[in-house]
C-alpha cells in the first residue's frame, strides 16, 4: 500500500510540475528524472502482476516525456 502511495505522489508532482511549465522544469534535475524513469522501470519488472502499479508508472512516464521533450 505504501508503494501505491508513494506513485500516486510522485505522479502528483509531476502533474503539478507540467502545469508551471518552464519554471517547473527548473525544479526537477536532470538527475532526479533519471532516478525517477529507473525507479518506475524497475517497478514494472518486478511486479509483473500489479496492474494498478503499471498503470501509475506509466502515467508518470509519459507525463514526464510531455515536460521534458
Amino acid at each position: 500500500m505504501t508503494r501505491l502511495r508513494s506513485i500516486e505522489l510522485l505522479k502528483i508532482l509531476f502533474v503539478t510540475v507540467q502545469k508551471m511549465g518552464r519554471e517547473g522544469k527548473a525544479i526537477v534535475s536532470p538527475l532526479l528524472r533519471a532516478k525517477v524513469i529507473d525507479s518506475m522501470l524497475h517497478m514494472i519488472k518486478t511486479y509483473p502482476f500489479a496492474s494498478l502499479n503499471h498503470s501509475q508508472c506509466i502515467t508518470i512516464l509519459s507525463a514526464m516525456k510531455e515536460n521534458f521533450d
